[in-house]
């Protein structure tokens, strides 16, 4: 014989019932038959139907949330439980059907797939770095350091302006904290890529006696800097594109907004369990760790062929600079110019302190400071390129960061009676 249990008007109704009039069909005829009203009690109400399949239940008033729970034997096999390959306490984790946890977890199976192929399509093998004596023709050095590291550094905006000094298209000046850019000679703009041309525009040192000076407190300057340094690093990933070095890969330029979509999505599903089954949160978790490449830098472009053979040349060239004598040498015999030269390209590529040491050690003599820093005031030969570059990048940041003080306190304010608002300014380290 099976007992059977239910609740005709569950706990969980919150309106009060005058009286309730319950009828029940069941498949087979009632033995034992008892009702009750309110939890734990075991009468409470009125109960016909005794013998046969047909149930009524009579009750009175209700209050809200009390519940009219039957107990009847019938005479009818016990069906068999649904039982499941975990507890019910992991029921909102796995849900109650395990076909559809099976689904479930091949879509994350799935997903983890797409972001692993996703992954490995934006990775690149590193081409063999030949020897090379001299940078590539036709580029500057901003433009080969993105194209071997696909990233376009702060350092190599002074690259560039270094590279035009050498070039003796401008000239470099300092005086305290300050750094002024002034046009030199026109015809040293030919000497230049395009990249550089555009940068030096952006500040307005095109021409023969037309400056600009990065002063720490300037907020002028700050602002145009920030403008010109923005408009240099899209200019030169846009080089990169229109002139065949690098394609799309990967999800483009939307990789990383893909990625904070996906963990979005799987913490919402975990911590909110909207679908009463947070294990769905597997699906877009999976792609977001499988997935995580497409969101590094340089992940959203991958060099083509010419690009790859531009690559091998550059970082070849890098290799030069960057390693030490004793691994590959550079005769500077009767070229002791090409250490200032090559100094824009060192600094570009981060290892200018390295460049410096090759030349004592080949030379015996410590590096010459460029022609074209005219008035510099470092302490020491020795460590001038760091002293330089830091002066140069403190006196850009620090106007930057003048200029975005203003923005800050321009848009902040107060309210009622005493209403107030402000902002700071600062500057200085590197970008």
């Amino acid at each position: 014989r099976t007992q059977f249990y239910w609740d005709l008007i569950p706990a969980g109704w919150q309106m009060p019932i005058n009286q309730s009039h319950l009828t029940v069909h069941l498949p087979a005829q009632a033995h034992d038959f008892k009702c009750a009203v309110g939890v734990g009690q075991t009468s409470g109400c009125t109960a016909e139907g005794e013998g046969t399949d047909t149930l009524t239940v009579l009750t009175g008033s209700l209050a809200p949330n009390t519940p009219v729970t039957i107990r009847v034997g019938l005479d009818i096999p016990t069906p068999s439980a649904h039982t499941l390959p975990w507890s019910s306490r992991l029921d909102p984790v796995f849900g109650r059907h395990p076909v559809v946890l099976g689904g479930v977890l091949v879509l994350a199976f799935l997903a983890a797939l797409g972001g692993f192929t996703l992954t490995r399509s934006t990775h690149e093998k590193q081409p063999a770095y030949p020897l090379m004596y001299a940078p590539p023709d036709g580029i500057g050095p901003a433009q080969a350091a993105y194209i071997l590291t696909e990233k376009v550094d702060n350092k190599a905006f002074v690259a560039t302006m270094m590279y035009a000094a050498d070039k003796g298209a401008v000239q470099l000046s300092q005086d305290d904290k300050k750094w002024t850019i002034t046009g030199a000679d026109e015809a040293g703009w030919s000497k230049v890529d395009d990249v550089t041309q555009t940068a030096a525009q952006s500040l307005g040192v095109i021409g023969a006696g037309e400056s600009f000076t990065a002063s720490p407190k300037s907020v002028t300057a700050g602002e145009k800097l920030k403008s010109a340094l923005s408009s240099f690093k899209t200019d030169t990933k846009g080089w990169a594109r229109t002139s065949g070095f690098m394609a799309p890969a990967g999800l483009g330029g939307m990789g990383g907004f893909v990625l904070l979509v996906a963990w979005g999505l799987t913490i919402w599903l975990g911590a909110f369990n909207p679908l009463n089954m947070s294990a769905v949160a597997l699906i877009p978790g999976a792609f977001g760790v499988f997935g995580l490449g497409v969101g590094m830098t340089g992940a959203g472009t991958k060099r083509t062929p010419t690009g790859r053979d531009l690559w091998s040349r550059v970082g070849g060239f890098r290799r030069i600079l960057s390693t030490p004598s004793a691994v590959d040498r550079f005769d500077f015999s009767g070229r002791k110019d090409l250490y200032t030269a090559y100094l824009p390209w060192a600094v570009a590529f981060d290892c200018a302190d390295e460049w410096a040491k090759k030349y004592r050690v080949e030379t015996g003599e410590e590096p010459p400071v460029p022609v074209y820093f005219a008035g510099y005031t470092g302490a020491h030969t020795s460590n001038y390129v760091d002293q330089m570059v830091n002066s140069f990048d403190s006196a850009v940041s620090s106007a930057i960061s003048s200029y975005e003080a203003t923005q800050h306190s321009s848009s902040s304010g107060g309210g009622g009676f005493s209403g107030g608002g402000g902002g700071g300014g600062g500057g200085g380290g590197s970008w």
